[in-house]
């Protein structure tokens, strides 16, 4: 309904005409169209209960479609100029016009993180807490509300680096609502837009900067950061991106006028620009026509009916490492994206380690580090977010069969809260927003929709050498084990893989068997594996052959070897299978790691340890109060530790030979 400020000169009673006049109009047409419809429909779906349905939706849909007075003015509502504008370019009508007919779909999409990926600033979207002064890491910040608007002071290093003053901004744009809460702060009428230099963590419900919440180099610090929106987030935080840069320096990323047709993910970001569809569609003959039809609509994307490739593309455009192919640049920062739902992704972008091949050696050769801080060194993702990577190097993606079929992305997960049916919510929001994943794809039957040979459990005990309830019987604990690392800990590969002492000791990353079993040595699981599944005898040093591996990775691994190592010890199914009361001696030797994100996991992980659930140091503290937390934490451990034992000498010997190699894993 129209606000009175927009009717203009026209008086109720005037208007009260003109809408009398369009419903007897609309009514008109809609019994016309019903007297169609019932025409062309086959006899067994008139039923007089059907038809009379049917006649009051469409006569409603005509109304809408027929009855608007053009007379009645219209003023739209002035552009906001203090913040990333939301404007669709051509062919974009935004999720507003898919929601008037598919109100199902728009209600489960709007449940999912995808919807509020990025929102504007205000009291419906702040989950942070905004309570005054702060002091992070010696550095003073201020959080405030001020109404409906929020403010953060931080301080800001002067160019000698020498002294550094504070400055305050308006809050205008948030991106995150799931793990994290990051604040951006725009540069006037520019929309170019800066980062505040502290993260919010949902969990923990504590401000974080943000150098602490990758893991990336200790000599990094929380700074300002201008330009990183415009080159980077928003390609995949909103829905037709536009970063409209003259020029990739920084002066030009941090002033860019950036516009998006939609802040978050939203239905066009899958779909595809929806005008030729929302426009066909406002007959409501060919509507219903097509409601009652079994053929799909081909003027819109339905990525689950695309083929495997094709499907996996929606998401990849996101989910992967990649690149645009530099003749797509320039026009890509006016013009968007040239990639469009059901489009080969290929065709515009470099997807590292993609089938075409092209891009991954060269960068390999002119950027190593960017190879290493992405990939293990054989070519498996290492960073969270790009599934796609994981999932194109897959058996089950590469070699599918047509009676087996080819797993792709929605083989497992679901866009939408609804059952195979389509028609009634499978879980609660709570489940299945967490990781939209579909009905049961948390349990063995992601896997079982294949390989239906392992259903009995007797099967799957012979298969995983475990007993059908174990951790170790479960697929994705065996095939897809967590390796790769993002916000702030470590998630499932989607690589689908074996578990494999050879590629650890090539690689550095942990194998399936040892990301559970972290009191016994990489010896142990190699005979595990000749024993029990037929693989070769592996070849090692005595470390490896004879120490736990949750030692040798916490004492001598490299930042991200440690990480995952900080993350399984508090993760459930390694405490039940290795047990307690040892961890806490490599705990204490985390605490003091270089790497923030390390320390982090450590301290969660203490938590879980018994007798240790009250102790709550704080990861950012100084050197010197993390020096008394590891040492009341090793006084404790020497006085009741159990299970295995980690003398101090061979804990230093180590310690010294530590790979130091930096590490930046930019998710």
């Amino acid at each position: 309904m129209l606000p009175l400020s927009a009717l203009g000169g026209a008086t109720p009673l005037a208007l009260t005409g003109a809408v009398l006049s369009s419903a007897i109009t609309a009514a008109a047409v809609g019994l016309g169209l019903v007297a169609a419809i019932a025409c062309l429909l086959p006899s067994r779906r008139t039923s007089p209960v059907r038809l009379t349905a049917l006649a009051l939706v469409v006569s409603a849909g005509s109304g809408l479609w027929f009855g608007s007075d053009a007379s009645l003015p219209f003023h739209a509502p002035q552009p906001p100029t203090d913040r990333v504008l939301e404007h669709p370019s051509e062919g974009y009508v935004t999720s507003n016009d898919c929601r008037a007919c598919h109100p199902g779909q728009y209600a489960t999409w709007h449940e999912s993180y995808h919807s509020t990926m990025t929102q504007v600033v205000e009291p419906g979207t702040v989950q942070a807490t905004f309570e005054g002064d702060l002091r992070v890491r010696g550095r003073d910040y201020r959080l405030e509300r001020r109404g409906d608007e929020y403010y953060g002071s931080f301080p800001v290093d002067s160019p000698g680096g020498e002294s550094s003053e504070s400055k305050t901004v308006r809050l205008t744009q948030v991106t995150g609502s799931h793990h994290m809460q990051v604040f951006w702060y725009s540069f006037g009428d520019q929309r170019g837009l800066g980062m505040f230099p502290l993260y919010f963590h949902l969990e923990e419900q504590r401000w974080i900067p943000w150098s602490s919440v990758f893991l990336m180099r200790p000599e990094f610090h929380a700074k300002e950061d201008v330009g990183r929106w415009n080159t980077h987030c928003v390609k995949c935080h909103t829905t037709d991106a536009r970063s409209r840069m003259l020029e990739m320096t920084p002066a030009a990323t941090a002033a860019a006028e950036t516009e998006v047709g939609e802040y978050g993910i939203s239905c066009e970001a899958c779909h595809g620009p929806g005008d030729v569809h929302a426009g066909l569609n406002r007959n409501p003959l060919r509507r219903y026509l097509h409601h009652f039809s079994d053929s799909a609509d081909d003027s819109i994307v339905h990525p689950t009916r695309l083929d495997a490739e094709a499907s996996a593309h929606v998401c990849a455009q996101c989910h992967s490492v990649h690149a645009l192919l530099p003749k797509q640049f320039e026009r890509a920062q006016e013009f968007g994206n040239p990639y469009r739902p059901g489009d080969d992704l290929e065709a515009s972008q470099i997807i590292y380690g993609g089938r075409r091949k092209r891009g991954t050696e060269e960068m390999a050769r002119s950027q190593p580090d960017f190879v290493r801080n992405h990939f293990w060194s054989d070519g498996m993702v290492r960073v969270g977010g790009r599934e796609f990577n994981g999932l194109q190097r897959s058996p089950c993606y590469t070699h599918g069969d047509p009676e087996r079929g080819v797993m792709t992305c929605s083989s497992c997960h679901s866009a939408h809260r609804f059952t195979g049916d389509g028609k009634r919510p499978a879980q609660t929001t709570e489940e299945w927003a967490d990781d939209q994943l579909g009905p049961d794809m948390r349990s063995n039957q992601s896997c079982l929709q294949c390989h239906g040979e392992l259903t009995d459990d007797a099967a799957l005990t012979h298969h995983t050498r475990h007993s059908p309830t174990s951790s170790g019987s479960s697929c994705t604990n065996c095939h897809m084990p967590h390796t790769t690392w993002g916000l702030m800990k470590a998630t499932r590969s989607h690589e689908i893989s074996s578990p494999s002492v050879q590629v650890q000791l090539d690689t550095g990353r942990p194998n399936a068997c040892s990301m559970c079993h972290l009191d016994r040595s990489l010896g142990w699981v190699n005979n595990a594996l000749v024993e029990g599944f037929g693989a070769s005898p592996v070849a090692m040093g005595a470390d490896d052959r004879d120490l736990p591996v949750a030692v040798v990775a916490a004492l001598r691994g490299d930042a991200g070897q440690r990480a995952l190592v900080a993350w399984a010890m508090g993760w459930e199914p390694a405490l039940q299978a290795s047990g307690s009361g040892w961890m806490e001696r490599l705990l204490a030797t985390l605490m003091l790691d270089t790497y923030d994100v390390v320390r982090f996991n450590a301290m969660r992980a203490l938590r879980l340890q018994p007798g240790y659930e009250s102790m709550d140091p704080d990861f950012l503290a100084d050197e010197g109060e993390l020096e008394r937390v590891r040492d009341e934490i090793l006084e404790r451990w020497r006085a009741e530790g159990s299970g295995v034992q980690i003398p101090d000498d061979l804990h230093d010997r180590l310690l010294q030979e530590r790979d130091l190699t930096p590490l930046y894993l930019s998710e």
